[in-house]
């Protein structure tokens, strides 16, 4: 009797951790995919700020935010 209730319980650690790794893996795996990069890493540091975007574009952008309001 002992036997089987260590067995379970062996069974139910077992199974815990493993569905605690892959919740994990998961939850990392979106979270890189949900990080955006910085402005630094794009590459492309030519044209004009667009601060709506957060990004550097050519200016035509009709809904753009080309100036800092201060």
């Amino acid at each position: 009797m002992k036997y089987r209730k260590r067995k379970r319980g062996l069974l139910f650690v077992r199974s815990a951790r493993w569905v605690w790794r892959w919740c994990c893996v998961v939850f990392g795996i979106l979270a890189s995919a949900a990080s955006k990069p910085k402005v630094e890493q794009e590459g492309n540091l030519t044209g004009v700020y667009n601060f709506r975007t957060r990004r550097f574009d050519d200016g035509t952008d009709p809904y753009g935010w080309y100036e800092e309001d201060l």
